[in-house]
């Protein structure tokens, strides 16, 4: 399973965890399931979760347009919304600044790209350090 998505209600965060090889793609797809989810809200949080991530097959022209579909799905997004990327990895960080730098126009939202988890969840707001203490606190 490339992504897995789950919302944490009482933290007001959607939680994006990609594993393996995924492509933008994928990455809509779980957005678009995210778009749908009954839990949703439009002032929520996204922490995009990349520490997993082993390949990304899409160019940058792929991801263009994909986070054109993204910004075209969370039409309404309000202002500031924070997004987190945890990329602690070389190939995370790089398709994470991508994806921060096409946004930048297009998603009025507040996008970081982290490599320490500790600055990924200070950037969502939320009190833990380590990833495994926030799922484990979250669920």
């Amino acid at each position: 399973m490339p992504s897995q998505l789950t919302i944490f209600p009482e933290r007001n965060l959607a939680y994006l965890h990609y594993a393996g090889r995924t492509t933008a793609t994928q990455c809509l797809g779980t957005s678009r399931t995210l778009r749908d989810h009954p839990l949703r809200r439009k002032v929520q949080g996204w922490l995009v979760d990349f520490s997993a991530l082993e390949g990304f097959g899409s160019d940058f022209d792929e991801m263009r347009a994909a986070v054109q579909q993204v910004a075209l799905q969370h039409d309404g997004q309000p202002p500031d919304t924070p997004l987190a990327i945890y990329a602690p990895s070389d190939l995370g960080f790089g398709v994470g600044r991508m994806y921060q730098q096409i946004c930048a126009g297009l998603l009025p939202m507040r996008i970081g790209v982290f490599r320490e988890a500790d600055r990924a969840l200070a950037h969502l707001g939320q009190p833990e350090v380590e990833l495994a203490a926030f799922l484990a606190k979250a669920r």
